[in-house]
């Protein structure tokens, strides 16, 4: 008997089929779209803390990154103090002031004990500083010194020009030398280059070339060699100087060097 009060065994079968088997659905399978929607936000996420970095933030990624990746190291190179200039023209009086600037006494004495001095190349041009092959000669006083100022040049009165004051020398290659060589200088204290430029020899007046180093080759000098003797062969020319002081003077040739430091400005006398 059930609860209705019926007695029909089929009936009782039905209730009991309907009670245990109760409907449910297939679920559908899952959307490939949602499967990879968590590595999307992640990657969103990404971007956005990237886009987001403060400057603060920056400099350590930057430090982290060099701290990981040793910096590539850089090369350095030391300043020379030497340029080379190429005066195609005569120097002239510096135009730009109305008068030449005041000229100091040329030092007394200059770092270390004097250069030795030689007598080589013409005479009545001073004592010569260097050794053999090449001597600079024109040098003055107890300590090796090149007169400026004192308007005395070889048939030119040397005024004060756009290179600086001229100091009459005279290059002196050894007999039988014939290797290019070169000649440079500079101020001690302010590095300021010395340039050179040679006169031909009964022409005189003042050079067509100044340069800074000067470079002279033998075989084909830019001057004729202004005389010989039995020292060597020698050129009449000039060093322009910009202001008194102690410099120092260079000789250069294949296989030798040598440099001397002289003092450069008025004579006492003057």
């Amino acid at each position: 008997m059930n609860e209705h009060g019926s007695s029909d065994p089929e009936a009782d079968d039905d209730l009991r089929v309907t009670e245990l088997a109760p409907s449910r659905q297939p679920r559908a399978p899952r959307s490939r779209v949602w499967r990879w929607t968590p590595l999307a936000i992640s990657l969103i996420a990404l971007v956005a803390l990237v886009v987001s970095v403060t400057p603060a933030s920056r400099g350590m990624l930057a430090a982290l990154q060099s701290f990981i990746r040793p910096a590539t190291p850089t090369s350095t190179s030391k300043v020379v103090s030497s340029i080379t200039v190429q005066i195609l023209e005569t120097p002239t009086a510096n135009m730009s002031a109305q008068r030449a600037p005041a000229l100091a006494q040329a030092p007394v004495t200059c770092l270390g004990g004097p250069p030795p001095l030689s007598q080589v190349g013409p005479p009545g041009v001073g004592a010569a500083v260097g050794e053999k092959p090449i001597w600079v000669s024109g040098l003055s006083g107890t300590y090796p010194t090149l007169a400026l100022g004192s308007g005395d040049g070889f048939d030119w009165k040397a005024p004060y020009t756009l290179y600086g004051w001229p100091a009459p020398i005279v290059l002196v290659l050894g007999s039988g030398f014939s290797d290019t060589v070169t000649l440079s200088g500079y101020n001690l204290q302010s590095g300021a280059s010395v340039a050179f430029g040679f006169v031909q020899a009964g022409g005189w007046g003042a050079p067509t070339l100044v340069m800074a180093p000067y470079t002279l080759n033998p075989v084909a000098p830019p001057v004729p060699v202004g005389g010989e003797d039995t020292s060597g062969s020698f050129w009449y020319g000039y060093a322009f100087i910009q202001q008194a002081g102690c410099y120092a003077l260079t000789a250069s040739w294949p296989g030798g060097k040598w440099q001397v430091i002289v003092s450069a400005g008025r004579l006492p006398r003057d």
